[in-house]
């Protein structure tokens, strides 16, 4: 008799084609009604009638977004339980065992967006230019102090402050505006951050933009240089969202999705409400996103053990 192939007993894999068979829920491991929330919402309302099934966005949020993802990990992998979160390359940073490998744990869809990511200063200090900044805090080691908010965008700074030869004090703050408001008021001398949380700022004249974290201008703010223009040598610097499925999720699903994510980022209302936020539409194929993701991991990693981090 010949054995039949475990592939016959995984009815996800026969049912690829049907997918999807039951109401699809995408776990936001952040609370309702942030960006990432808004975003994932408009990806819901339009995939539902595309998938013929109800599409629920169901928030998670916990332990710097490690409690969705471990939930998602967890599901079976058929395609009804995704994750759309913003960059968790930091889980390795901090902790030996952190409950989840994404590249392990996870299938790659697609990044959704990016958000440029922009150094800010003072407006009360001399600094016009990045160039100036890196100068002084070379001539002035440790004079200089950062706000941050969130693991990411702490180990974002470092990354930059390393290539640039910055010698800089960290400031934490819980959530964005508390950094905002501490450059602002002259508490912190400068933070990188999106243009949501920057607007605000800038427009009261109190923080002033030095420079982008790309090596090409972004087109929401076509006027302020990108890292190549300040003569800094790095990948982008940017933060994304983009949509996970549990590991051995079946091909034909990952695809689907992210042609639906490429056909999402065509409309042309959608491009404009993602643009009023502050976001670029951005698709990548599944390898893209994998290869990106790692690259991202390995730097704050590398970032980390520079400033003596290290796993606990």
């Amino acid at each position: 008799m010949v054995a039949l192939t475990p592939l016959l007993f995984a009815p996800h894999a026969v049912r690829a084609k049907d997918y999807p068979e039951k109401p699809v829920r995408i776990v936001v491991p952040t609370g309702a009604g942030g960006s990432t929330d808004v975003v994932a919402r408009l990806l819901g309302n339009f995939l539902q009638p595309r998938l013929g099934q109800s599409v629920v966005i169901e928030n998670k949020p916990g332990a710097q977004t490690l409690l969705g993802a471990k939930y998602v990990a967890h599901t079976p992998p058929d395609g009804h339980t995704l994750l759309f979160s913003g960059s968790i390359s930091a889980f390795p940073v901090f902790s030996r065992d952190p409950g989840v490998n994404v590249s392990r744990d996870f299938e790659f869809i697609s990044t959704v967006i990016r958000a440029t990511v922009i150094i800010a200063v003072n407006a009360s200090r001399p600094f016009k230019t990045f160039g100036d900044m890196a100068a002084y805090s070379k001539a002035n080691p440790g004079k200089l102090n950062f706000a941050s908010y969130g693991r990411t965008v702490w180990l974002m700074t470092e990354m930059l402050n390393q290539v640039a030869g910055i010698k800089a004090t960290h400031i934490p703050f819980s959530v964005p505006p508390q950094a905002a408001q501490a450059v602002a008021s002259g508490d912190a001398d400068y933070f990188i951050s999106t243009i949501p949380t920057l607007q605000p700022v800038v427009e009261s004249g109190r923080v002033r933009m030095l420079g982008v974290t790309t090596n090409a201008r972004s087109p929401n703010l076509p006027d302020i240089p990108s890292l190549a223009e300040i003569g800094i040598k790095s990948d982008d610097l940017v933060t994304w969202m983009g949509l996970f499925a549990p590991t051995k999720t079946p091909r034909s699903i990952i695809d689907r999705l992210n042609s639906e994510i490429r056909e999402f980022l065509r409309q042309p209302e959608i491009i404009g409400r993602l643009k009023t936020m502050g976001f670029e539409p951005y698709a990548m194929t599944p390898e893209e996103f994998r290869d990106f993701f790692q690259r991202e991991e390995k730097s704050l990693i590398e970032a980390a053990r520079a400033i003596g981090i290290k796993p606990e």
